[in-house]
């Protein structure tokens, strides 16, 4: 189903759209692939740069169980700056960081950020704290 991005084994990319096979991966390798920045015990932490300069970062959890994940900006290959802004695709609100992307992640579920440097006169408001789900 094409703009739903399914996960891929460590170390290799996850894609968005297309599906056809290449002689050297059954993922197809293209502009709208993810990353695999970070995995430890079926916790994933992917990253793509968007063209507004913005990273989208998925925190992923394969277990069963709920688990914290977190990174920072830096590890997700946002630029470097004092302070960001976090945009949550999935509750849609925005939250200021000073770099660490953390969820609590339930088991199977994903959390969605939209990281960028924060701008002068952006307006975020502190995190409740919360749950992720993916339905």
């Amino acid at each position: 189903m094409p703009g739903r991005v399914w996960p891929a084994p460590p170390r290799t990319r996850w894609t968005c759209g297309s599906t056809r096979a290449s002689s050297r991966s059954t993922r197809t390798r293209s502009a709208s692939s993810s990353t695999v920045v970070e995995e430890d015990g079926g916790r994933y932490v992917l990253a793509k740069p968007l063209a507004d300069g913005s990273v989208a970062v998925a925190l992923y959890n394969e277990n069963e169980y709920a688990a914290t994940i977190s990174t920072t900006a830096a590890a997700a290959g946002v630029r470097d700056a004092g302070s960001y802004t976090l945009h949550d695709l999935l509750e849609d609100r925005s939250v200021s960081s000073n770099g660490t992307i953390q969820s609590a992640v339930p088991g199977h579920g994903v959390s969605v950020y939209t990281v960028r440097p924060s701008r002068e006169g952006d307006t975020t408001s502190t995190p409740p704290p919360r749950r992720a789900s993916w339905a």
